[in-house]
């Protein structure tokens, strides 16, 4: 999947050379949380949990290759 993104990114002049990384990370970091967590009746609990890093991860990760310098003078 972040190969993918990937590869649709960089037509866009974005340098995201480092999002596969990123995304493999926050896949590695939300399966960690379901072998950490999983159990008896708490199938739901870890899933929202592994949703939220997943998203939160790749949603920051997104951000900080999107961010644009700019300066603001007051």
């Amino acid at each position: 999947m972040g190969l993918v993104q990937w590869l649709l990114l960089k037509p866009q002049g974005i340098p995201a050379v480092i999002w596969p990384l990123i995304t493999t990370i926050s896949y590695i970091l939300a399966f960690g949380i379901v072998v950490f967590f999983s159990g008896e009746g708490r199938e739901w609990i870890v899933l929202g949990g592994m949703g939220l890093v997943l998203g939160t991860i790749t949603g920051l990760g997104m951000i900080w290759l999107l961010r644009q310098e700019t300066a603001v003078v007051v």
